[in-house]
């Protein structure tokens, strides 16, 4: 799918969902997942909004969600997630410990 593609179907939407798992990158639109294979890791909205040519502005109104998944010695579960609400970053741990 094009970049430009994906852009479209989250400004239609309003939602845009990041996936880390264990360094590929997936894009959600609230009804599918795409791989970013292949296109630089960005770090917050503002730089994936900027790579998808969705203005500042607008990709403030759409809701960013980012999840990371990756596994530790140390926890069982390993599972953390991370949400961004427009800059507002809040943690938590899933599963046993």
């Amino acid at each position: 799918m094009k970049l430009s593609a994906l852009a479209a179907q989250i400004k239609n939407c309003g939602h845009c969902e990041v996936i880390n798992n264990g360094g590929r990158i997936f894009v959600g639109t609230g009804s599918a997942f795409y791989c970013m294979d292949g296109y630089p890791r960005t770090q917050d909205a503002g730089e994936l909004g900027a790579m998808l040519g969705i203005p500042q502005k607008k990709m403030k109104n759409i809701f960013y969600h980012e999840e990371c998944a990756f596994r530790t010695g140390q926890n069982r579960s390993g599972l953390v997630s991370v949400m961004r609400w427009r800059g507002t970053i809040s943690r938590r741990a899933t599963g046993r410990m």
